[in-house]
């Protein structure tokens, strides 16, 4: 089903009826947390695993939590500020008002997959802005705050361990202040690019394990739209995918079916599990 947070000690979990019509048997619970002794270098137990595993500059084989200040960031169109109290560190990214507008972080974290987490600060409406990995952008909403600095989840997302990686909070409506970026390691997980990787038409797709997340690359020669529909045929999501790009979706765990076309205007669809 995926991976749950628990309290230590009593627990109550449910599963309830959404669409119904299942008969449940059992539900296993394993613990994701690394072990102790000597690791095999794939970030995932305890122990020394004689990797560089930089983690932003922190070091040591198991992932940690990274902490990026905006102010310290490399800021497009934006300047630093700390006119307004309650940020971390020495201030915050302003002036996110026109197109290209951007804080971009770097980071070498020792693990791939991260639930990242941003503070920021906001007035009237809500806002969106982009949240790009690596290349590969997503919108995300952002609630107004009402002058106050707060953190938003913004998922999960995959990253290159042990490499550098280059993320984003680029304009796409603007008008929010950026505190910091938060990278939570995903408990016990590092995720790991099935070796499975489908094919329709042009696009490879794939979802990285212990992630909320799936991955579709448009290897072809034309521009693509994909779509993303339940089993049920409802569509979740509409994604126009040029040459050469990667996108990342957040899905649930769960089965879908994608469907895009082929070099001849053919209709193709192939069923993808979370």
């Amino acid at each position: 089903v995926g991976q749950i947070s628990l309290n230590a000690g009593s627990n109550t979990i449910v599963i309830k009826k959404q669409w119904g019509y299942i008969n449940v048997d059992y539900i296993e619970v394993s613990n994701t947390t690394g072990g102790g002794g000597n690791d095999d270098g794939d970030n995932t137990g305890g122990g020394d695993d004689g990797g560089d595993n930089t983690d932003g500059g922190a070091g040591g084989g198991t992932p940690t939590t990274l902490f990026l200040e905006a102010e310290d960031a490399t800021l497009i169109g934006m300047t630093t500020n700390s006119t307004i109290s309650g940020y971390s560190g020495s201030g915050y990214a302003d002036g996110m008002t026109d197109n290209g507008d951007e804080v971009r972080f770097s980071v070498n974290p020792a693990g791939s997959s991260y639930n990242v987490y941003i503070g920021y600060l906001s007035w009237g409406n809500t806002q969106q802005n982009y949240l790009v990995v690596n290349g590969s952008q997503q919108s995300n909403s952002y609630p107004p705050t009402n002058g106050t600095f707060s953190e938003l989840s913004l998922g999960i997302i995959a990253l290159n361990a042990n490499q550098n990686n280059i993320l984003s909070i680029k304009k796409e409506w603007g008008y929010i202040k950026v505190d910091y970026i938060r990278l939570e390691p995903v408990s016990g997980a590092n995720l790991k690019i099935s070796s499975n990787i489908k094919t329709l038409g042009g696009i490879n797709f794939y979802s990285p394990k212990n992630s909320s997340s799936a991955v579709l690359q448009n290897v072809g020669t034309t521009n693509t739209t994909v779509y993303i529909r339940s089993i049920a045929g409802y569509l979740l999501k509409t994604l126009n995918i040029p040459v050469r790009v990667t996108k990342i979706v957040y899905l649930n765990p769960g089965a879908y079916i994608i469907t895009t076309m082929d070099a001849s205007g053919k209709k193709i669809e192939k069923m993808m599990i979370n």
